[in-house]
């Protein structure tokens, strides 16, 4: 239990032993504890406590590494310092680190080690090490070494390294030595885009007293804990206590959140040009940074997805990004975005018009590959967008064609056939004269080349009992189609089935005889072949093998012709002793099952009609007495089908040339044909046509015989038949009667029905009434020449016609144009126009009755004007007659009817609606109006129009804007001769009014005074929200009732008041004051007066002081009075005491406000806390005062520390 003796005790000798406790560990290279230990007097105010203090630096120093003990006992003392040469830099910028290590003792220090670490987002720079003699430098992850063999008493070693800047935020690098740590920092601002959102959090060391966030250097009052949110830019820093409360430590380097604003550029399009090739369309940028890129898509939104300029890339200088936008249907939206550097970037939408050209695309489509030719087709089709008439070039490779196009065509297609596949990329061109040209690649189908080969040929052993033999092997394939493989081996054959695909197929050929020697095997399939050859295995058989000649064995004869010739067995060696023959047999591996009767020698004669086809016949031969010794020997006998006439749909004309031979065709095959007309020299084989094109008046037989190529005859007889030829009417010559001739009848005869048609190349396009009657008119003679019309029958036999049209000297025509009745005169008056060809100089005297006139022709003149006026409305028909001086052209004349008469009653002006009250809100000294409708009396449909007006003012507008001259009466309702304007007047001036329908003028004026004189009370156009209430009253000229009020904006009601508070408003608030004036008098108007008033806010701010700071344990002058949150513009004054004191404003006069609101930074550190009070004006001069307090600084505190404080985005940053 400690007593108070004790603790004095303990007062008394505190100080010698925190001395001794600090030269122990100044001793142990503990000097960074050192000042801290001095400061610990309150502390040690016992003896408990020292011995507590005591056992922690046993602790301590049983830690300390024996090295550094070593060092010390021996007198060196190691101390690092770092600096780095950027306390602030941008993000890849690179930072360079130097390194002082320094032994301040009087001993040698040897293997120091400096331990250097970089927070993430710092990377050394290769090779950038600048290490002195004697020492080494090893870069690791996290942490490098810097190992010094020795460092005598006093000397200092210096080492620099650079490292880059590879992230935003607070970067730190510490240098640590036994004993020493050093630490330096950089900011590298964070830069954030214009328009972005985003939170980032701060978060300082846990477990302080006390925490006070600034930005900008002022500090944020309401933010004192360890956490910061930030979402705007500035510059944010951070000071804690670490002590009682009092003694600051603090960020070293500040966390910068930088604003970078987006790209500004201007986008357009360049539509497409149709006179050049397309597409053409272009995309431009200008006025942007060289050092942007850019993207661009379709839309009215950038697509990151769907960019049709790939990945971001440099601007040109010329800013042409896109040259071959294709020519759209309407109009194309592309969305351009432009990046920065930070990569903030802005969204531009601009339109690409249609230019309407012609414009083609092209699409390839290649075929499968054929194998047989290992080739295959393409089919182009080609799309047109506002087709043209012209020429247009397909091409795919060496491979092209023409197609001449049409308007409103839109699709063509060609297909290109014996391309060869090897799967390259071909291209396809497709250009269209005067439209645009178009390629687009594909790739041609791999190669597929069929190949055969024959392997693994083996024949067999010979059987004994038939002396045969059989043979296999396999057909190998590549690129195999569908189909059959014929193998043959002599007279042995096979068939065999080949699927799509298939790489081998097996086969075997039976029946083959042994001792045969050499043999070749054979093989058809797909228009290919392939053989090998082998040898026959050795005869095995006793019988012996004639070798016989078969005559004929191959014959070709005509269904129901000549006879084949006689089959012949004749023996060249060997012995034959019997013949047997078989047939006909459909193929030579028909099974001999029933021998030919009685056919048993050498020669055999085929009997017997056969339809067309191939038949067999088989010999066996027996050598011996042996039946089982035979040999076979086969011929073959192909009948050819009889040949037959067809007779062809075709006609003739009369009289016109035909060829016979295009009206028959012959089946069974081609060869000679002759033509006779007659049967006799058909049948005698005499007196041939040797023309066979004829003209024919009738229809007519012609007999035909020929021998086809396989030697077949035929005959028959073909009829030619003759239609008639139309006939189109005789040759015309127009003549020149009146105006020159632009059409005339046609007339067709000879044939029922046909149709007109006019010839290429005459002088102008005509057209027919009906082009599919015999008897037609033809009109659009227009130019002198000849034309040539024809008619054709159905069966194409037509004839032609000419018509001569002549160019007529002084042809002429007339148009009539009637005017209306003028109902002021109820006159009318004609005009038109005389058309003229070929005219010489003359005059024309135009003619109505009652009314002439003389016009004036030069020579060549194709037009000429003329008018009647005056004439009499209601008069029945009229003629109009043109004479000329000149004989031979004319006279002309044409009919119309005069309008009916319009005789009217004079028109009125009248008032319709005087004087009425314009019961609208008044400013107090604007002159009151009145409301009023005028009304014109006159016949229906006409316009009347004001020409003069004074007082006369809109209605349908509160602004003091004249009714204008020109202004048209409105005719209510439509066509009852009612024509109105309303309009409003100043009260007690009137107004004056004349309006015209072109004849007549009418004049009317008015005036009244129907409103009373009013005297109120008059309100500033703005007040300060804190101004003192004003009474309200207002005296009216004559008796009446009167009310001051204003309409509450929440429930849209009146409020009446008496006095005018604003207080009552809300800060901004436009109020409109309104005072209500009622005549007793009835006859007299009601009123309202408006006075709008914009109540302005006192100005709001935040005043903050700033204590003094102290340099060691002296207070400076720099107590700071700093604002906030206050409205540009705004100015301020300051005075001692808790109330400002105008006269004696510290700072003189109202001054504007800094911008970082710093007003004072030099007050001085006052004895006793003392209160200084600033007031601020905002430009509305309102004032609002505020008082601050700014208390003693005692100089007490240690050195503060330098804290780190981490960084988390807990919102990601996104555009808005």
């Amino acid at each position: 239990m400690e007593n108070n003796s004790f603790l004095e005790d303990s007062v008394t000798n505190r100080l010698p032993l925190t001395q001794q406790l600090a030269s122990i560990l100044q001793a142990a290279g503990f000097k960074q504890r050192v000042s801290w230990l001095m400061n610990t007097a309150d502390y040690l105010t016992s003896w408990k406590n020292f011995i507590r203090l005591a056992l922690c630096l046993v602790i301590i120093l049983s830690n300390v590494d024996a090295t550094l003990w070593a060092q010390s006992s021996g007198r060196a003392s190691v101390r690092v310092v770092k600096q780095v040469d950027k306390s602030k830099a941008k993000q890849g910028d690179l930072l360079t680190y130097t390194l002082v290590v320094t032994n301040s003792g009087t001993a040698t220090a040897s293997n120091v080690i400096v331990r250097d670490s970089v927070s993430t987002g710092l990377t050394y720079r290769p090779n950038s090490v600048s290490a002195p003699v004697g020492s080494r430098f090893v870069i690791g992850s996290p942490i490098s070494t810097w190992t010094i063999t020795e460092l005598t008493a006093g000397r200092s070693l210096t080492m620099t390294i650079q490292a880059i800047a590879d992230s935003s935020g607070v970067l730190y690098n510490t240098a640590t030595v036994a004993g020493d740590t050093a630490k330096v920092c950089t900011s590298i601002p964070l830069r954030v885009c214009t328009g972005d959102e985003y939170v980032f959090r701060l978060s300082g060391p846990p477990n302080k007293s006390r925490y006070q966030w600034y930005r900008d250097g002022v500090e944020l009052t309401e933010q004192t804990t360890s956490q910061l949110d930030i979402s705007r830019t500035g510059s944010y820093s951070l000071v804690v206590n670490n002590l009682d409360e009092k003694c600051p430590d603090y960020t070293c380097c500040p966390f910068i959140v930088e604003e970078v604003a987006p790209p500004a550029f201007k986008a357009q399009t360049v539509a497409v040009n149709c006179a050049q090739p397309q597409p053409n369309g272009q995309l431009i940028v200008s006025d942007f940074d060289r050092a942007h890129t850019y993207q661009y898509s379709l839309g009215t939104s950038f697509n990151a997805d769907a960019s049709l300029s790939g990945s971001a890339r440099k601007i040109p200088e010329n800013g042409v990004i896109a040259t071959q936008l294709p020519d759209p249907t309407g109009s194309q939206a592309y969305t351009v975005r432009v990046y920065n550097e930070a990569g903030c970037y802005t969204d531009q939408t601009v339109s690409l018009s249609a230019a309407g050209c012609c414009s083609l695309t092209a699409t390839p489509i290649a075929s499968a590959c054929d194998p047989i030719t290992n080739t295959y087709s393409s089919t182009v089709v080609v799309a047109l967008a506002q087709p043209i008439a012209g020429t247009l070039t397909i091409a795919d490779g060496p491979q092209s064609t023409t197609i001449a196009t049409a308007t409103g065509t839109r699709q063509y297609t060609a297909v290109f056939t014996g391309l060869i596949a090897s799967g390259t990329s071909h291209t396809v061109t497709a250009l269209l004269t005067n439209c645009s040209l178009t390629s687009t690649t594909y790739a041609a189908p791999a190669s597929c080349t069929l190949s055969l080969a024959l392997t693994n040929v083996r024949p067999g052993a010979c059987d004994t009992p038939t002396n045969s033999y059989t043979v296999s092997g396999e057909l190998s394939l590549t690129n195999a189609i569908a189909g059959t493989a014929v193998f043959s081996d002599g007279s042995s054959t096979a068939t065999v089935s080949v699927s799509a695909g298939t790489t081998s197929v097996p086969f075997t050929l039976t029946g083959l005889v042994s001792g045969t020697g050499s043999h070749t095997v054979s093989v058809s399939y797909a228009g290919k072949s392939s053989s090998i050859t082998y040898t026959a295995p050795v005869s095995c058989s006793t019988c012996p093998v004639p070798v016989i000649a078969l005559a004929n064995a191959s014959q070709t004869v005509c269904a129901g012709g000549t006879a084949p010739a006689p089959l012949s067995v004749s023996v060249v060696s060997g012995t034959v002793t019997a013949y047997t023959w078989y047939g006909p047999l459909s193929s030579t591996a028909t099974a001999l099952t029933t021998p030919i009767v009685s056919a048993t020698n050498a020669a055999y004669q085929p009997v017997g009609e056969l339809s067309a086809g191939t038949y067999y016949y088989a010999v066996v031969l027996q050598s011996n007495s042996v039946t089982s010794c035979t040999t076979v020997a086969y011929a073959s006998l192909t009948v050819q089908p009889q040949p037959s006439l067809v007779q062809l749909p075709i006609a003739a004309c009369a009289n016109q040339p035909v060829d016979i031979l295009t009206s028959f065709s012959v089946t069974g095959g081609s060869g000679t044909t002759k033509v006779f007309s007659t049967s006799g020299n058909a049948q005698a084989n005499t007196n041939a046509l040797t023309n066979t094109v004829v003209s024919l008046s009738t229809t007519t037989t012609f007999y035909l015989s020929g021998t086809t190529a396989s030697g077949c005859v035929w005959s028959g007889e073909t009829i030619l038949r003759v239609n008639p030829v139309p006939n189109a009417g005789t040759n015309q010559v127009l003549v020149c009667e009146g105006p020159a001739p632009t059409s005339t009848t046609l007339a067709a005869t000879g044939v029922e029905r046909g149709e007109w048609r006019a010839v290429v190349g005459n002088p102008a396009s005509a057209s027919f009434s009906s082009g599919t009657a015999l008897n037609t008119t033809v009109s659009g003679l227009t130019s002198p020449g000849t034309y040539t019309f024809v008619f054709s029958s159905p069966e194409s036999c037509s004839s032609s016609v000419t018509v001569e049209v002549p160019a007529c000297l002084c042809a002429q025509s007339l148009s009539v144009s009637r005017g209306e009745c003028n109902t002021a005169t109820n006159q009318y008056a004609v005009t038109g126009t005389i058309s003229l060809t070929n005219t010489p100089a003359r005059s024309l005297t135009v003619s109505d009755g009652t009314a002439t006139a003389t016009v004036s022709v030069t020579s060549g003149q194709s037009t000429v004007a003329y008018s009647l006026t005056g004439l009499l409305s209601g008069s029945g028909s009229h003629t109009i007659t043109v004479t000329s001086s000149v004989s031979g052209c004319g006279p002309l004349s044409a009919t119309y009817a005069a309008p009916a008469s319009c005789t009217i009653a004079r028109p009125t002006l009248a008032i319709k609606d005087p004087c009425r009250c314009f019961n609208v809100e008044y400013a107090p000294d604007a002159p009151k109006r009145l409301y009023e409708v005028v009304e014109v009396t006159a016949q229906p449909g006409q316009s009347w129009r004001i020409v003069a007006q004074t007082g006369m003012l809109r209605p349908d507008t509160l602004t003091r804007t004249s009714v204008p001259v020109g202004t048209t009466l409105t005719e209510t309702p439509g066509g009852s001769g009612k024509y109105q304007l309303t309009f409003t007047h100043d009260d007690g001036v009137g107004y004056s009014l004349t309006v015209t329908n072109g004849v007549d003028n009418l004049t009317i004026a008015n005036q009244c005074q129907l409103y009373p004189s009013v005297t109120t009370t008059m309100l500033s156009a703005s007040v300060c929200q804190s101004a003192t209430p004003v009474a309200l009253t207002a005296t009216v000229g004559v008796a009446a009732t009167t009310r001051f009020f204003y309409v509450d904006k929440t429930t849209g009601q009146p409020v009446t008041i008496t006095e005018f508070n604003p207080s009552q408003f809300t800060a901004g608030e436009l109020v409109a004051i309104k005072t209500e004036v009622v005549p007793q008098n009835p006859a007299q108007c009601s009123f309202t007066l408006v006075q709008s008033v914009r109540i302005d806010a006192s100005p709001s701010f935040l005043a903050r002081i700033t204590p003094v700071s102290c340099t060691g344990n002296v207070a400076q002058a720099n107590g700071r009075i700093q604002l906030s949150q206050f409205q540009p513009g705004s100015t301020y004054q300051y005075s001692l005491g808790s109330s400002f004191n105008a006269n004696a404003s510290l700072s003189g006069g109202a001054q504007g406000i800094p911008e970082n609101g710093l007003i004072v930074d030099n007050l001085a550190n006052p004895t006793l806390a003392q209160d200084y009070t600033v007031q601020v004006s905002n430009q509305a001069g309102c004032t609002a005062s505020q008082t601050v307090r700014l208390v003693p600084t005692a100089c007490v505190c240690p050195t503060g520390n330098c804290i780190p404080f981490t960084v988390q985005q807990i919102r990601g940053v996104r555009r808005r």
